[in-house]
């Protein structure tokens, strides 16, 4: 993610991407249970998560490591215009969204941790980074709910768009909604809608959800 748009404007990578990226794919459907991952390929039929590193399966991540699946065929396609990764990796969006959906919790209708590495540990499940203020590492923490949360949101709607382009309007519906839901969950769950403030008053906390479309738009300038 901190790089891949440095390369697109810099060098012919798009076979090296879309290689890439059918790992990750392949990585999905084929992944079995390691030392360094709880997590199981596909939780039911036609819901897999993917990954965070591939072709070897390891490591820890979350959200905005496997959802590296949905961003990086948009940036491909809009820097070279060839549909046929769009294509390729269509299927693995859907899967991953589909994952996602069933992870959603019914009572605040957000995403939370998934796999047992939430009780013995936090690698599946990480929010931002290496922030300013540190990383946000611990699944249940309500930073890391709020950016993970933020960014499926985010690429749920890429996936809409996504599918409008490859002629799925039905699906581009069911993709747009699901991310609506996930921005006005957002909403209710963080945002103190007199100061537009979301969580904190740590920048990145109202930051996140400006840059992912999750805020409403009678709330943005206050945001």
């Amino acid at each position: 993610h901190t790089s891949y748009q440095f390369a697109l404007a810099n060098f012919p990578v798009a076979n090296f991407f879309n290689k890439w990226l059918r790992d990750f794919a392949d990585a999905s459907g084929a992944a079995t249970l390691n030392t360094t991952t709880d997590m199981p390929p596909c939780s039911t039929p036609g819901a897999c998560w993917v990954p965070n590193t591939a072709p070897t399966i390891s490591g820890g991540g979350g959200p905005a490591w496997s959802g590296y699946v949905v961003t990086n065929p948009w940036q491909t396609y809009n820097t070279f215009g060839d549909e046929d990764i769009l294509v390729d990796m269509y299927p693995t969006m859907v899967s991953l969204l589909a994952f996602y959906a069933a992870a959603i919790h019914a009572e605040d209708g957000l995403v939370h941790c998934y796999g047992t590495s939430c009780v013995t540990q936090h690698m599946n499940f990480l929010g931002d980074w290496i922030t300013p203020h540190g990383s946000e590492g611990n699944s249940t923490q309500l930073d890391t709910i709020l950016f993970n949360n933020c960014y499926i949101s985010y690429i749920s709607r890429l996936v809409g768009r996504i599918s409008t382009i490859l002629g799925y309007d039905d699906k581009a519906s069911k993709y747009t909604a699901m991310a609506d839901a996930l921005a006005a969950a957002v909403t209710r769950r963080f945002a103190n809608l007199s100061s537009g403030v979301y969580l904190d008053t740590l920048q990145t906390h109202s930051l996140m959800p400006l840059a992912t479309g999750v805020v409403p738009t009678d709330l943005r300038n206050k945001t």
